[in-house]
C-alpha cells in the first residue's frame, strides 16, 4: 500500500488511513521524500531562455 501526500496541503487523513491500513495487515511502514530538481539546475541560461520564450510568445 502506498500513499502520496503534498506538503503543501494537510495530509493527516491520509496519513492516519495508511497507518490503520498497514498496522491491519501487520505491514511495513517506510517513509520516502521525493522532489523535483528545477529546470534551470545545471543549466545556466534556461532562465533567460525561458523569459524570452515567454516574451516571443505573449506578443
Amino acid at each position: 500500500m502506498a500513499a502520496a501526500v503534498n506538503v503543501d496541503e494537510p495530509s493527516d487523513a491520509i496519513l492516519r488511513f495508511a497507518f490503520h491500513a498497514a498496522e491491519l495487515r501487520r505491514a511495513q511502514r517506510r517513509a520516502v521524500h521525493t522532489w523535483r530538481i528545477p529546470f534551470s539546475h545545471g543549466f545556466a541560461d534556461a532562465e533567460a531562455l525561458a523569459r524570452r520564450t515567454a516574451e516571443g510568445s505573449a506578443s
